[in-house]
């Protein structure tokens, strides 16, 4: 007896152990019918109130292309150098590195004549509290290149001989360092010239651009807040340039909600409520977020409702409810990462692998629905049919776990069961019928009515066959007769006359 105790007691021992050993390797834990996924900023205070925004663009344009015309001046200067006239080569040299700045400051002249449109003769003066006014200062950056160059070219000098201008020489590298310099100041004033034109039109083709959300966002009236929407009325061409009035919503307060997704186990999961995100709050509440946008963004319009299910579904026991939860068919999604860094994989098809550091791949058993947590040297990948995944930034310290659904094969049968009672109960029959008459009409009765034709067509065909050949047998047989007749005249004639 005490021997048997002993060998019981050594058993549990090891099992024991085994336990152990298996914790940091596969774990049951509370993976059942939904699981934690990500973290969402959700507004919970919003603030409302009216802007005005102006494009501030320079009333004396006749001066900015003056300077824009001494530039072109300057830089043409530069080809009347006795040593650039004397040389074919440099002089192809230094008129390729004038004409490129010349077309750029043509661009940009042509630009600013355009944008000169968006002047009107009305002065209005805003009385928003919110009201931006954005300077480009591009009368002043024109001046400032249209300075630099033409000291640049008067350091320079423009009397060097053909010895001077010879390549390789310092004076011939020093004005093709002026010309290059100008080249580059010019592009960078048509670029922002460019800019300020795309945003006139936006505004004035009643859109925002990223440009002026941004320009919007640096503002004090937003720069508190997160600006979650900006609604353009309308713009008007004042005396100082474009000046549109916009709406602004802005979030005051966020609060980050815990949101969960439904596990899927062989194509079957739970059915949530439609257009509605499962989720915790911070002092751990669970309830519903209906969203103002399908797409998320850095932080969320939603709405936190508490739902009657939450407490049964998020329960120590949940699968004792199962009567009172609704289930649906779907295909199992990609595997994804979730908030703690691990992998979700719900489809049995992913073939997944792990690869710590510089050791090769190492292949993991798939059974999911699983969460494979890793290390953070480690990579994980997952392969379905030609979709190739990788994820890194594991939170472990070393090696992987993976947790595993704590559901038996009783449950899951049952889950299976309700979806198919109610995807057979919500079906539309009126629209089954009718497709099933269409595909009738489109499919079925094409196919019948050839079938029908190219019966009737053996049929026919083949009574003409029967008589034709009936009208043949006949033929023949009169031939028969007629050529048996000639023939016994013809022997009845040869007869006679051998006869004595």
């Amino acid at each position: 007896m005490s021997t048997i105790y002993a060998l019981v007691k050594r058993m549990n021992l090891v099992l024991l152990l085994m336990c152990i050993v298996q914790v940091p390797r596969v774990m049951c834990q509370d993976m059942k019918f939904v699981y934690p996924i990500k973290d969402m900023s959700i507004s919970t205070e919003k603030d409302e109130f009216p802007m005005t925004f102006r494009m501030n663009i320079s009333s004396d344009i006749s001066f900015v292309l003056g300077l824009l015309e001494n530039i072109k001046t300057e830089l043409m200067k530069i080809e009347k150098i006795p040593g650039v006239q004397g040389q074919v080569a440099v002089n192809e040299t230094m008129f390729r590195s004038v004409r490129q700045s010349v077309v750029v400051a043509n661009s940009t002249a042509k630009k600013l004549k355009l944008i000169t449109k968006y002047v009107g003769p009305t002065e209005i003066v805003p009385n928003e509290l919110c009201a931006i006014e954005v300077q480009n200062n591009l009368d002043l950056q024109i001046f400032a290149a249209e300075r630099m160059i033409t000291n640049s070219i008067l350091a320079v000098g423009l009397d060097h001989a053909i010895a001077e201008m010879a390549p390789g020489k310092e004076a011939y590298i020093n004005v093709l360092n002026v010309l290059q310099d100008s080249y580059l100041h010019l592009r960078t004033i048509e670029g922002r010239v460019s800019d300020m034109l795309e945003k006139l039109e936006a505004l004035t083709s009643g859109q925002i651009s990223p440009a002026i959300y941004s320009s919007a966002q640096l503002d004090d009236c937003i720069l508190e807040g997160e600006a979650d929407k900006l609604t353009l009325k309308k713009c008007v061409k004042t005396t100082t340039g474009l000046l549109c009035y916009l709406d602004v919503e802005i979030y005051t307060k966020n609060e980050k909600y815990l949101t969960y997704i439904p596990v899927n186990y062989n194509g079957v999961q739970i059915l949530l409520p439609d257009k509605k995100i499962l989720a915790k709050s911070t002092d751990g509440t669970y309830g519903l977020l209906s969203c103002r946008d399908e797409e998320e963004e850095l932080i969320n319009d939603c709405i936190f409702n508490p739902w009657e299910f939450t407490e049964k579904l998020m329960g120590p026991n949940p699968e004792s409810y199962l009567y009172l939860f609704n289930f649906t068919l779907a295909e199992p999604p990609l595997p994804l990462q979730t908030v703690d860094g691990s992998v979700l994989i719900m489809d049995k098809r992913v073939r997944v692998s792990i690869r710590d550091g510089q050791a090769g791949d190492k292949d993991i058993n798939n059974v999911s629905p699983m969460s494979l947590s890793f290390s953070a040297s480690s990579t994980v990948t997952t392969i379905l049919d030609k979709t190739k995944l990788k994820f890194k930034a594991g939170s472990l310290d070393r090696g992987f776990e993976i947790v595993t659904s704590s559901l038996n094969a009783t449950i899951i049968s049952v889950m299976h069961e309700k979806a198919l009672r109610d995807a057979v109960r919500d079906m539309d029959w009126n629209n089954i019928f009718k497709y099933l008459s269409f595909i009738i009409q489109v499919l079925v009765m094409p196919v019948a009515v050839t079938s029908c034709s190219l019966s009737l067509y053996a049929v026919v065909r083949s009574v003409l066959s029967r008589r034709r050949r009936k009208k043949k047998e006949k033929m023949a047989q009169k031939y028969n007769l007629r050529r048996n007749y000639e023939m016994n005249k013809r022997m009845a004639k040869k007869m006679r006359r051998e006869a004595p």
